[in-house]
């Protein structure tokens, strides 16, 4: 089934310093068999995760990835992934419940390209985020790298 494979991608990318195995799968476990009738994610269990571009884009629609506020979508994520092997997604998981979908809510995205980050990835990080840092590659040269960092369920201040 599709959610133990989600389940079972994602859970490799916990940041396992913050959890133990066991406190990995038991708020999976509490999770799964929950139904959280509202469309906020306040009070729901969530687990840090630090996923590669490839990790992204090797997970299937039943992980669904945004950035707060609606700052980006899954295919916004899904595409800048798949374009740049350079990106990091440091994320709030949430595991999916009954429904079956796990949902992933960007906290900070990292990319770093040293000859200079394609123009269209660049377009697709800019964004409204919390705090925004970008480097070009010298003088007006291309982006090198980009940090969009995002304070989830806070009003966003938007610094561009």
């Amino acid at each position: 089934m599709k959610v133990e494979q989600s389940t079972a991608s994602m859970g490799r990318y916990v940041e396992h310093g913050r959890y133990l195995d066991d406190e990995v799968d038991l708020v999976v476990a509490r999770v799964r068999t929950a139904s959280y009738p509202t469309h906020t994610l306040v009070g729901r269990p969530w687990l840090a995760v630090s996923l590669p571009g490839a990790a992204i884009t090797a997970m299937g629609p039943e992980v669904i990835f945004g950035a707060p506020r609606g700052a980006m979508t899954d295919d916004t994520i899904r595409a800048a992934a798949t374009a740049c092997a350079d990106l990091w997604l440091d994320a709030r998981w949430y595991p999916a419940d009954v429904r079956g979908y796990d949902l992933v809510l960007a906290t900070t995205i990292t990319v770093s390209e040293p000859a200079g980050i394609d123009p269209e990835v660049a377009d697709l990080l800019d964004v409204p985020a919390d705090d925004v840092r970008r480097a070009p590659a010298g003088g007006d040269g291309p982006l090198r790298f980009v940090r969009l960092a995002w304070r989830p369920g806070r009003p966003s201040r938007v610094t561009r």
